[in-house]
């Protein structure tokens, strides 16, 4: 059994980004290395759409091409 607050500090302590989302595709958690990748902080993406997080590829090309 885990101790509480585990599953939250492995998290934390990972470098990559890790977003967590909920059958509704909304962030439910994120750590500090996604809060970095975004520059946004975890109070901000918690709820957020997880598909509108990214670019999509198309929409990065087309910024390359302007």
């Amino acid at each position: 059994m885990r101790e509480p607050g585990q599953l939250e500090a492995i998290l934390e302590s990972l470098p990559q980004a890790v977003f967590a989302c909920d059958a509704t595709g909304r962030v439910t958690t994120a750590n500090a290395a996604a809060e970095a990748l975004t520059g946004l902080s975890g109070v901000e993406l918690v709820g957020m759409d997880c598909a509108g997080l990214f670019a999509s590829p198309g929409e990065v090309r087309q910024a390359i091409q302007d």
